[in-house]
């Protein structure tokens, strides 16, 4: 399940973004979906249990991105997407796509390890729904 999740994140990103994404452009999507997230969250937790997470997921995704670990969160908030914003678009455009991924997939992660991964499927939704034309036909039932 945890790839199928991790799948449909990078789908999303790489979807926002299209082909030509320099990193701007991806600074931009990862901010779009952390908005997505945030404003699913919000209502349910409350603004400073999302700061916490949005720190948290930061703090963890910077073991894999040790870039992450620079990226300010001193907004009156905690969650200053303006900090990811800024890191993501001094980066090249390859290292943008994998920071942003990373930190969202970690995100997605710590939140699904606190309520499961169904609810936090359902909350963020996080895997797509392909296209009729790319899912492959079923076998008829015998």
């Amino acid at each position: 399940m945890e790839d199928r999740e991790n799948q449909g994140i990078d789908y999303r990103l790489t979807h926002a973004v299209g082909e030509s994404a320099d990193a701007v452009a991806i600074a931009k999507a990862v901010a779009s979906i952390w908005y997505e997230f945030e404003a699913a969250l919000r209502p349910i937790v409350g603004p400073i249990a999302v700061t916490a997470l949005y720190r948290r997921s930061l703090n963890l995704a910077s073991a894999a991105t040790p870039g992450l670990s620079q990226v300010s969160t001193s907004s009156a908030e905690g969650n200053d997407i303006d900090g990811l914003r800024e890191y993501l678009m001094q980066c090249s455009a390859a290292d943008a796509l994998a920071s942003g991924s990373n930190f969202l997939r970690t995100f997605h992660e710590l939140l699904a390890s606190l309520i499961g991964p169904s609810l936090a499927q359902r909350l963020l939704r996080t895997v797509p729904t392909a296209p009729l034309s790319d899912i492959p036909p079923q076998d008829a039932a015998p």
